[in-house]
């Protein structure tokens, strides 16, 4: 009897598409051979099916709390996702919609969400929205619809309840102050607020309170609650002891995240009180450390992050925050701007010597695909000025050899001119005016005049420079958010904050509009100093694509 033989088993590959939905995949099979009939079949292949399962939860932080808005009130709504399936949802957008033209959306109306992986959820996101006081009592939605790329959208209202806006001054009867209420038609004291009534938003961690309390009879008594906890008042804040018919009161309070609920009442020597109620919606800083994922992949862009925080000379103080702003840029270029990890360089501290540096950017043409390649530089760190010149200062300088030991600016702009490259993007987060934070002189033995350092214009087409300030300005830190404050909101506008009219991409005009402003709101604030930023180049070009 001849031996029976059996062939090589052969290896066929299958695929099915994310959103196959059977649980078995049918396949026909047919054995064919040269002298006798061909041998056919088929099989069914079992499938896990799997699929997002997208929902979202609401929290509107109103003045009644719940889904209730008085008319005129205006409100935060924090949206988060939620992925309760067993398969990533890619490229999610939240998207609120209000069909009545009296309850308006304030702001972005849209916001990327990006990939949500199975079990998981999404970043809460907020908007802001608000009632005009001619706006019907009664039920009310917004429109909530969230899209992903290769899935079908959840659409689900929102719904709401609109009251009628409340009054502002109360007489109440006190509950912890012994006495009898006077009756007969007298008037209670009068509370004028000097801050704004109504909704109030802030990031702050405190909130300046400021009212006068008036009467026609002395006032005895003024108290401040701010979430149920009463805040002392003392003649510093305005309370004094004497008896008076007015009592101007400012005080700095404290905020928890969220809504803060303000009472201040107040008492007159006749035991008649009057209340004042609002509400200081606490907003914090958006949290820029985590980036937004994008759609967009830029393979052939080549990038350079350099974030020097500590210096070999221990005479040169420190840049708190330079690293940890390069390595989050670093991490914006990867998931937002779609740059490949392996085409970024990193030269952090110790690894951003002169040598290192101007070496690797002699030979970063080599790097670039010409035509292709969009090239982004990030500096963070301290710039010095030597003989008019803006020098960048690595990590081994020498403070009494700048000219040797420094980078020249217009070194690094002639090397970038070499380069042909699609375009060109340089962000700077360092001045040069020869002063540090706290006004620290940078190199000890410098003059502490501030000079005038020009930036010169990089010559090249589709090229941009951003810089944190003018050549006589320091550049701050934001201690709060650990970061330095141009790095700050540069981050926040490419969160799509700088996207001024909604058209779903950035353009460098958008971006320096954004930052420029905040920034040098900011400066003030935090310092009372000026710090505005600068951008030279093409202001037309796109930074950015969300859509």
């Amino acid at each position: 009897m001849k031996e029976q033989t059996t062939a090589p088993a052969q290896r066929i590959n299958f695929s099915v598409p994310r959103t196959y939905a059977d649980k078995s995949v049918p396949v026909n099979l047919e054995i064919s051979q040269a002298d006798f009939s061909s041998i056919k079949g088929s099989i069914e292949i079992p499938v896990d099916v799997k699929r997002p399962g997208l929902k979202y939860t609401a929290n509107l932080l109103s003045k009644n709390r719940g889904n209730i808005l008085e008319q005129g009130e205006g409100a935060i709504l924090e949206v988060q996702i939620l992925n309760e399936g067993n398969l990533s949802a890619e490229g999610v957008r939240l998207k609120i919609e209000s069909k009545d033209e009296n309850l308006k959306i304030i702001g972005q109306a849209e916001a990327i969400a990006g990939k949500i992986p199975a079990s998981s959820r999404s970043e809460i996101i907020k908007f802001q929205v608000s009632t005009l006081r001619r706006i019907k009592v009664g039920d009310s939605s917004l429109n909530i619809a969230i899209t992903q790329d290769d899935f079908s959208p959840v659409l689900s209202p929102y719904a709401l309840r609109i009251m009628e806006e409340g009054a502002e001054i109360f007489d109440v009867a006190s509950e912890d102050r012994k006495g009898t209420r006077v009756s007969g038609g007298k008037p209670a004291p009068v509370i004028n607020l000097k801050t704004a009534q109504n909704i109030v938003q802030t990031s702050d961690e405190t909130f300046r309170l400021a009212f006068e309390v008036i009467d026609n009879r002395n006032i005895e008594t003024v108290r401040v609650e701010v979430n149920g906890v009463l805040i002392p008042l003392d003649e510093k804040a305005g309370l004094t002891l004497l008896p008076s018919m007015k009592k101007e009161i400012m005080k700095n309070i404290p905020l928890r995240d969220g809504e803060n609920r303000i009472v201040i009442t107040a008492y007159d020597s006749d035991n008649i009180p009057a209340r004042k109620e609002f509400s200081v919606n606490r907003t914090p800083e958006e949290d820029v450390d985590t980036p937004p994922v994008t759609s967009l992949n830029n393979s052939d862009a080549v990038a350079v992050v350099i974030g020097i925080s500590r210096y070999e000379d221990k005479d040169i103080p420190p840049v708190d925050y330079a690293k940890r702003d390069a390595e989050t840029v670093r991490e914006y270029l990867i998931k937002t701007l779609g740059f490949k990890e392996k085409n970024i360089a990193e030269f952090y501290d110790e690894k951003a010597t002169a040598t290192k540096l101007k070496s690797y950017f002699n030979t970063l043409k080599n790097r670039v695909v010409s035509g292709k390649s969009d090239v982004f530089v990030f500096y963070s760190g301290h710039g010095v000025p030597e003989s008019g010149e803006a020098y960048f200062a690595p990590y081994d300088l020498v403070p009494y050899d700048i000219k040797t030991t420094g980078y020249a600016m217009k070194d690094l702009y002639k090397q970038m001119e070499d380069i042909k490259a699609k375009s060109i993007t340089i962000v700077i987060d360092a001045c040069f005016s020869g002063k540090s934070e706290g006004d620290t002189p940078v190199i000890k033995s410098a003059s502490p005049i501030f000079f005038d350092v020009s930036n010169p214009l990089l010559k090249v087409k589709n090229s941009v420079v951003l810089t944190s300030s003018t050549g006589k300005q320091i550049s701050s830190w934001y201690h709060k958010k650990r970061h330095g404050l141009f790095t700050y909101y540069f981050l926040k506008g490419l969160r799509s904050k700088a996207d001024g009219d909604n058209d779903g991409r950035i353009t460098v005009h958008e971006l320096s509009a954004y930052v420029g402003k905040n920034v040098s709101e900011q400066a003030r604030v935090l310092y009372n100093r000026e710090q505005t930023p600068e951008v030279i180049g093409d202001k037309d070009a796109v930074v950015v694509r969300f859509k």
